[in-house]
């Protein structure tokens, strides 16, 4: 029998709010980021998006004035909070403190529903660290962009596979993919998991439907970020810089097995352990969900032939849950 004034630590957790959850792990990430909040620069590739989202905000659409290899939604955001708050690093760093918490939040939210409110807490406490304390991870990566739309796309097919928030998922993670192109895989492997799933649990129309809203999201997202080079006249622009230069970037670069075989090797090592085990629960369609999608992100680096240390932060939020659920 329980004694009066006691309380079992997973009670305690389940006693916390969203809202709570939300308020400190902001102040976490406001914590650790601040001090870099002044600082002229931090990473080359920050400092890009910033130039090429000033050349934005003064008229001139990305890849047509300056150019850099990544998707325009990154500098279409950069540019907006330029437009609106000046060139200010403070208003760009605060942006970055916002995706992480946010991130982080929708980690606690997707751990919350598969496994417990612990474990989705302690994942989200893990991700505000991993996303903020190392390298160059203090300053706005598009990889912080990206998850700030991937994550919580994840999380809305998680609660509920219903039309409305699969095709509220699909926008989110094509927003994801319109910031970092290699999600296209994870968005991939997303679309067929839908198809397959539907098929088992339903019918082959349901999979069928499932997977062609998820995907039509997701092109709808990429359209409009073609739109105002369509109606410039600069279309070409944009099918060159967004989907030709990747590409081809992609094949010029030398595959580097020292660069990538250990992170391989060292998560597959993890689930098969986990599996043999029965330390997880591979039989849970919204693990399987998680697991799908993190397939398709180790695949775009296997592809991409290298990981660098800003490359994982696409893997942190989903490994962590999976992690604390081991």
């Amino acid at each position: 029998m329980r004694s009066k004034g006691k309380t079992s630590p997973i009670s305690n957790y389940d006693k916390l709010s969203g809202k709570t959850v939300l308020a400190v792990l902001f102040l976490l990430t406001l914590f650790i980021r601040f001090p870099f909040f002044f600082r002229d620069y931090i990473d080359r590739d920050e400092s890009t998006f910033i130039l090429v989202g000033q050349a934005l905000a003064d008229g001139y659409l990305p890849y047509t004035f300056l150019w850099d290899l990544k998707p325009p939604l990154v500098f279409f955001i950069i540019g907006g909070i330029i437009s609106i708050f000046g060139k200010s690093f403070i208003a760009i760093r605060l942006f970055g403190t916002l995706a992480v918490c946010l991130t982080a939040f929708f980690t606690f939210k997707i751990g919350a529903h598969i496994f417990s409110k612990k474990i989705g807490v302690w994942s989200s406490l893990g991700a505000v660290l991993l996303l903020s304390l190392f390298g160059s991870l203090q300053g706005v990566m598009s990889e912080h962009i990206s998850m700030l739309f991937f994550i919580p796309g994840l999380y809305f097919l998680v609660k509920s596979r219903n039309n409305s928030n699969v095709v509220l998922s699909g926008l989110l993670i094509g927003m994801a993919l319109m910031t970092k192109i290699n999600l296209a895989y994870a968005a991939l492997f997303l679309t067929l998991f839908l198809l397959i799933a539907g098929v088992r649990t339903a019918s082959w129309k349901q999979g069928l439907m499932r997977s062609l809203l998820f995907g039509a999201s997701n092109l709808i997202v990429i359209l409009l970020t073609l739109l105002p080079y369509y109606l410039t006249g600069k279309a070409d622009a944009w099918w060159k810089s967004v989907f030709l230069a990747p590409l081809e970037y992609t094949s010029a670069e030398s595959f580097s097995p020292e660069k990538i075989l250990p992170f391989i090797i060292l998560i597959t090592v993890f689930f098969l352990f986990a599996w043999k085990k029965h330390k997880l629960n591979f039989e849970n369609p919204n693990a399987q969900l998680l697991l799908i999608a993190l397939a398709g992100v180790c695949f775009s680096f296997i592809k991409g032939g290298k990981v660098n240390g800003h490359y994982l932060i696409q893997v942190y939020p989903i490994l962590l849950l999976f992690v604390g659920a081991f």
